[in-house]
């Protein structure tokens, strides 16, 4: 008996050159694939590890009382409110604020 592997190909494997481009074409398309199913996969793994962050945090500061802040400023904000009256910085308007009405004596008349 002739010692064979069947392993072994009876004769050589020759493939075209628009075969091998095929392939390249094919196994390019597969790595792009599997590069975005890795970033999804971490995207996701990222949004679970953010809830569980957010909720824990929920959890931690659940049962404690709210600060005592007006209602204009961000529950998180430590920094005591301003009277309405009061601007931001001194000589400055708050944002979004209308500029101070002038008078009607203030006013021209349009009369030159």
């Amino acid at each position: 008996m002739p010692d064979e592997t069947p392993d072994a190909p009876a004769e050589p494997i020759v493939a075209d050159a628009t075969e091998l481009d095929a392939v390249r074409a094919k196994l390019a398309a597969t790595e792009q694939e599997l590069s975005n199913y890795k970033l999804k996969l971490a995207d996701f793994d990222n949004a679970r590890k953010r809830m569980l962050r957010d909720a824990e945090v929920e959890r931690k500061y659940a049962t404690e009382p709210l600060p005592a802040t007006c209602s204009r400023r961000s529950t998180t904000s430590t920094a005591p409110c301003r009277p309405r009256s009061a601007p931001a910085t001194p000589g400055r308007s708050r944002p979004g604020s209308r500029p101070p009405r002038r008078s009607s004596s203030t006013r021209s008349s349009g009369t030159a």
